[in-house]
């Protein structure tokens, strides 16, 4: 067993009694147990509306869960017809033979079962669906489709194990109802949804007249057993109970198991799943668009740069053109300045003359006087 693995199921166990005593019909409800496994419950109600006066026992499975679930039943039987009280007979398990509601089971005293108690299984009902706080609801009332707020189970059909497992896939898909197991428990052929109910798997017990003014005993119990997905191997596997009892949750035979993982096929894709994958991919559509706008920004600033660096030219053009401008400014005054030279060294040179001149005539003049 894994035990590291979160498991989750639910196991309800109702012991009902069907007390027969000097000829008068007498059903009594003897006792409820609850048996809890490994995990939280499932949020099933098993359904057994009983009613006294009319021989009606409709059991079936109600899920009022969040998630979708699979469903078991197991009804276990039990005669004496020499007494009515300190029943020694052992449980035998009802299981689908020659019909669904004969098994063909003796009990100590060889007495077929269902030559006394006959059943009537499957059919359809109008329910009213329970608020999920018991886990096991006996209603009597009477409801039709008129009635506000309630429900019609599904029209089911009954099938064996090896029968089923023989149909093709598509009608394996298509079967609505209850498949029969030779170890006595009837799988419910589809998963379970939230607010839904299955068929009825048991609908009446009949007692027959040559039972009247006789002291007698028979009872039926019945098991309600779900589990979700995720826990399927709590009936592949088996599993201990947890409430301190030392029972065993009992391993599916392999034909059992072989219907379950066919069931189990059918299941829907948990919600919580497709969040997960929108999340991621609104996460992946984020990080896009956030690599889109580094691409974009990167871009813009290339086109910034791009654009700066004609200005940048055109500064350097205008640097050049200012560089020219002066350059030619400063030439004109170079002239000027050499020819103010010019000037200054002629005028100089015509003073010299002149001094020269000047010198030279003293003499003459000397000469003269």
């Amino acid at each position: 067993m894994q035990t590291k693995r979160k498991f989750l199921i639910a196991v309800i166990v109702l012991v009902a009694a069907v007390i027969l005593m000097a000829g008068t019909f007498a059903w009594q409800q003897m006792a409820s147990k609850l048996n809890e496994f490994i995990g939280h419950k499932t949020g099933i109600t098993g359904r057994d509306d009983f009613n006294p006066k009319t021989g009606m026992k409709d059991v079936y499975v109600e899920n009022n869960g969040e998630t979708e679930v699979f469903v078991r039943i197991k009804l276990k039987e039990r005669m004496d017809l020499t007494k009515n009280t300190n029943i020694t007979d052992p449980w035998q398990a009802h299981i689908y033979e020659s019909s669904p509601a004969d098994c063909g089971h003796l009990n100590s005293a060889n007495k077929y079962f269902h030559d006394y108690f006959t059943w009537e299984m499957g059919g359809q009902k109008w329910y009213m669906p329970s608020d999920g706080s018991s886990p096991i609801v006996q209603d009597t009332g009477i409801y039709n489709s008129s009635t506000p707020g309630a429900k019609q189970t599904p029209a089911v059909q009954f099938i064996k194990a090896a029968d089923y497992l023989s149909l093709s896939a598509a009608a394996q898909e298509a079967f609505v109802g209850w498949i029969y197991d030779t170890d006595g428990y009837a799988y419910w052929s589809q998963p379970l949804a939230k607010d839904e109910a299955t068929g009825l798997l048991l609908h009446k017990v009949n007692t027959d007249s040559s039972l009247k003014g006789t002291e007698y005993y028979y009872a039926i119990d019945v098991i309600f057993e779900a589990v979700d997905i995720e826990d399927i191997p709590m009936w592949t596997q088996g599993a201990p109970s947890v409430d301190g009892s030392g029972a065993t949750f009992p391993e599916a035979t392999a034909t059992g198991k072989a219907v379950i993982n066919k069931i189990a096929s059918f299941a829907t894709q948990p919600e919580e799943d497709d969040e997960d994958d929108e999340d991621e991919a609104d996460e992946i559509d984020e990080i896009i668009d956030f690599d889109a706008d580094i691409d974009e920004e990167s871009e813009e600033t290339e086109e910034i740069n791009e654009a700066a660096e004609p200005e940048e030219s055109e500064e350097s053009e205008e640097s050049e053109v200012t560089d020219e401008i002066n350059d030619t400014d400063n030439e004109p005054e170079s002239e000027e300045n050499s020819e103010d030279t010019a000037e200054t060294v002629i005028e100089e040179e015509e003073n010299n003359d002149g001094e020269t001149a000047e010198a030279d005539g003293t003499p003459e003049e000397a000469e003269e006087d």
